[in-house]
């Protein structure tokens, strides 16, 4: 059978063609601008970067150096595999059609002072290299649901820290670094995934925030040498994991800390636990406060499955309960004061030791 077109129709079908032909070369390629860095340098110096684009003159092409916002036009993607520095306060950081930076093997980023990830437009990747390094010498507040890796080799150094709440996730990898020389703020729905090193002077997560540190691969190690606050967030620890607060720790009125599977914990300064705060010890985990252990309100600890608690000094509990499960045990090295209701509560060969106590009558046990 034959089919015949007259000029009219094969000039549509041609025109059709033409226009998918078309459409599949443009869904095919992403147009951008890629900066490169090609020496040592200053981020906002021109000398520092070659670029590249296959963006059209009229889409916003950006000149000499890599823009850290951008609303329209060309996407700007960053890849850093010198030591480069920027000066000034970078806000709006990945804005707009900002759309990755990139920090190579051999790369190193330095903010001199602060970065806000924040402002609209596609989120952008940060991406880092093992062996990469990314400093903030100033205050990093990303205030956006971004999703940073710091892998194997590599290391984020900060001075000021603030995980803000529109559930970004920071996840350093096993043999992976990230110190903070002052305060980390984990801000209610962000994430932190710590499977190797952290180091921060002050941990707050007043409104909440969770902290998850080790996982059923992995072990993480967590050192806090000032401070540490749970408000209304989550602690949790996995296989073996390690944490070491040096200051005072606090839940606040309903922070939560869990240790699974030989977790350890060391709390050396005072500990408070208000309303609603509790801990949950399981699975062989251990953990040591060194100081003064305080309740209020109803907080609770749960030992359960041969997990180990000792408080060096004492213990003043006021309507709140201690939990002893399935043959676990709570070492108290001074006096047990219990009232308001307070109580522990032992099952299946669960005990609780204490070495000394006060001459009146604990109430509530």
């Amino acid at each position: 059978m034959k089919v015949f077109f007259n000029s009219t129709q094969l000039h549509k079908i041609v025109s059709l063609f033409i226009l998918i032909l078309a459409f599949s070369l443009v869904a095919g390629n992403t147009y951008s601008q890629n900066f490169v860095s090609v020496k040592d340098g200053e981020w906002k110096t021109d000398s520092t970067w070659e670029s590249t684009s296959n963006c059209s003159k009229w889409s916003n092409v950006s000149d000499g150096q890599p823009p850290v916002s951008k609303n329209w036009g060309c996407e700007v993607t960053v890849v850093i595999n010198h030591e480069v520095t920027y000066n000034g306060n970078a806000s709006g950081f990945g804005s707009g059609v900002f759309t990755s930076l990139e920090i190579g093997p051999n790369g190193k980023l330095i903010f001199e002072d602060n970065i806000t990830i924040n402002g609209g437009g596609s989120e952008p990747e940060i991406i880092l290299a093992e062996g990469a390094e990314l400093v903030v010498n100033g205050k990093f507040d990303i205030d956006r649901g971004v999703e940073i890796v710091v892998p194997k080799n590599a290391k984020l150094t900060i001075n000021n820290f603030e995980i803000g709440d529109n559930r970004p996730v920071i996840t350093i990898e096993d043999g992976a670094i990230l110190v903070v020389s002052g305060e980390t703020h984990v801000r209610s729905q962000s994430t932190l995934n710590v499977f190797g090193q952290f180091q921060t002077d002050e941990l707050n997560y007043s409104s909440g925030g969770e902290i998850n540190i080790g996982s059923n691969d992995f072990s993480g190690e967590v050192s806090v040498s000032g401070n540490m606050l749970i408000g209304n967030g989550d602690l949790n620890m996995y296989n073996g994991s390690t944490l070491m607060v040096g200051g005072t720790s606090s839940t606040g009125s309903s922070g939560s800390i869990n240790l699974e599977d030989n977790a350890k914990m060391s709390l050396v300064g005072d500990v408070e636990m208000g309303q609603g705060g509790s801990m949950t010890i399981n699975d062989n985990a251990e953990f040591s406060f060194e100081s003064k252990y305080f309740t209020s309100g109803g907080a609770n600890i749960k030992l359960n499955d041969n997990a180990r608690g000792t408080v060096h000094d004492e213990v003043i509990m006021t309507n709140g309960r201690l939990y002893l499960n399935n043959s676990s045990e709570l070492m108290l090295g001074s006096t047990f004061t219990a009232t308001n209701g307070a109580k522990v509560i032992g099952k299946q060969n669960g005990a609780m030791y204490v070495c000394d106590y006060p001459r009146k009558k604990i109430q509530g046990t």
